[in-house]
């Protein structure tokens, strides 16, 4: 007997709509579609039709509303099929990932203190900050490693430079092994491409031109506006950073200028439920001269195992702050209306327009096809390797799911456990037969060595995923063309890449 369907309805403030779990796509939702696709297999229509007599319902197209679910569900919509006990090799994955990415986390150290970090003690599961630094030898087997794995890509098919990302604590505490690190990557491939997250505090004029002559990606961290930036970005002693940060950046991008290098610059702006997202989009408008070329990505502050939102309100409420708890929802809707409307253009429609990247990302979603990996990375598309040369899966891991070291190498017996932990969940354990599953971002980031998801996140997935439909559904009743108006070009969908 197989179980009921697996959709999800959502409506809009004009239409209704069901997202199917087992396709991706998206259909007009009758009147009777949720409740035949429900009891497609446990009622026959005849059977349905009487318990809705019974009811004293009408039952007004129904054997139109039926035709047009049993031809749906005869195409494999709605339900999933059923399981095949063929088991796909991790290495076919791993070879044919569409990425190829080495993380170099140079650092436990940070100048800085920022209120929200996972580093900080307002996120106790996460490890916190240390003294530990990168070695020359570990950095270098680091390399050696990655180009080992990114050349056996290439031998698969792929494509892509070799892509190395500095990271930390605050990674340009160790420049001068970043310049050695560029230098031996370099004598490997020359066409190697190169990215850094920075808070911007330690880059002079002389990392300035290193990172411009090397063409380094950067993405600062700059949460917009002073006010909002400067409320959580602060030095170890507590000074703001806003002013410092900005001057830097105005240095580097002089410097650029000189040497005629075009090399986009990228922004994580940071925020929370007392962000007002509009000021910070009219921030990076009013910035846009300075800045260009640029992108920038909205991101929400960690909101999972952590005290730092009570934390905040225990500020505004003790009057150190003075800020409005709905803030973000207030500003976001005023943006939204307004881009729908068609209001916004020029400049500023297309720095708010990264804010709704999350709902493409949803409309994109693969639809008929899938891993069972579902929406996370494949293993080993990226590397990142600690201080003291743990391996792990992505620098947002936090040394959780080792999978060896740069002395022993990859432990695969390890990276196949955590791999099948992971997809048993999608393929037959709990997450197999959520309605969320498709448009789930759970990855091995919410994962432990159990194989068991964070239960926060889980609850917080699915009760966003069907107001994140809603939402971009009633953006594209009043503006049919909207998602063709949002430009992720190559240099983008780069940045996005390293930094997700």
């Amino acid at each position: 007997m197989k179980n009921e369907g697996k959709l999800i309805q959502f409506s809009t403030s004009k239409n209704q709509y069901i997202f199917d779990c087992i396709s991706g796509e998206v259909i007009p939702s009758k009147r009777w579609t949720g409740y035949i696709i429900n009891n497609y297999y446990t009622l026959d229509k005849s059977e349905m039709i009487k318990q809705k007599k019974i009811r004293g319902q009408e039952i007004e197209n129904f054997e139109k509303d039926y035709r047009y679910v049993k031809d749906l569900i005869q195409q494999g919509m709605f339900y999933y099929p059923e399981e095949s006990e063929a088991e796909n090799k991790l290495e076919n994955y791993i070879y044919n990932a569409n990425s190829s990415q080495l993380i170099l986390v140079l650092t436990g150290k940070c100048n800085m203190r920022c209120e929200y970090c996972v580093y900080c003690e307002k996120y106790p599961k996460e490890i916190g900050y240390s003294e530990e630094d990168m070695d020359i030898d570990t950095a270098f087997k680091a390399v050696d490693m990655y180009f080992s794995l990114h050349n056996e890509k290439k031998l698969h098919g792929y494509r892509k430079q070799p892509m190395i990302n500095f990271y930390g604590g605050e990674p340009l505490i160790k420049f001068e092994l970043i310049k050695k690190v560029v230098e031996y990557a370099e004598a490997k491939d020359p066409l190697t491409r190169f990215y850094i997250t920075t808070n911007g505090l330690l880059l002079n004029e002389k990392v300035a031109e290193f990172v411009s002559q090397h063409r380094f990606a950067i993405t600062f961290s700059l949460d917009g506006f002073k006010e909002n930036h400067d409320r959580n970005r602060v030095t170890v002693g507590g000074t703001p950073t806003f002013d410092t940060v900005i001057r830097n950046i105005h240095k580097l991008q002089e410097i650029k200028k000189k040497k005629g290098v075009i090399q986009p610059i990228s922004f994580n702006c940071c925020f929370d439920n007392y962000t007002d997202i509009e000021k910070c989009v009219d921030f990076f408008c009013q910035h846009y001269e300075e800045f260009s070329p640029f992108f920038t990505m909205y991101n929400q502050i960690n909101p999972y195992d952590t005290s730092y939102y009570i934390w905040t309100e225990e500020r505004i409420e003790n009057g150190e702050l003075d800020l409005d708890k709905d803030a973000f929802n207030k500003s976001y809707k005023r943006i939204r209306k307004s881009i729908i409307k068609g209001d916004e253009t020029g400049r500023k429609r297309e720095l708010a327009m990264n804010l709704f990247t999350s709902a493409l990302m949803v409309y994109l979603r693969s639809k008929w096809t899938t891993t069972p990996f579902n929406n996370s990375c494949i293993p080993l598309s990226k590397v990142a390797v600690y201080p003291t040369g743990d391996i792990c899966l992505c620098e947002k891991m936090n040394k959780k799911l080792i999978i060896g070291s740069i002395e022993k190498g990859i432990d695969y017996d390890a990276l196949d456990k955590y791999s099948k932990l992971l997809t048993y969940n999608f393929t037959k354990g709990k997450c197999s037969k959520c309605e969320a599953k498709r448009i789930c971002s759970a990855c091995f980031m919410y994962m432990d060595e159990t194989g068991t998801f964070n239960e926060e996140f889980c609850l917080r997935q699915k009760q966003t995923i069907r107001e994140r439909l809603s939402e971009l559904y009633e953006i594209m009743e009043e503006n049919p063309e909207f998602i063709g108006t949002i430009g992720i070009n190559e240099e983008f969908a780069e940045v996005l890449e390293v930094n997700n």
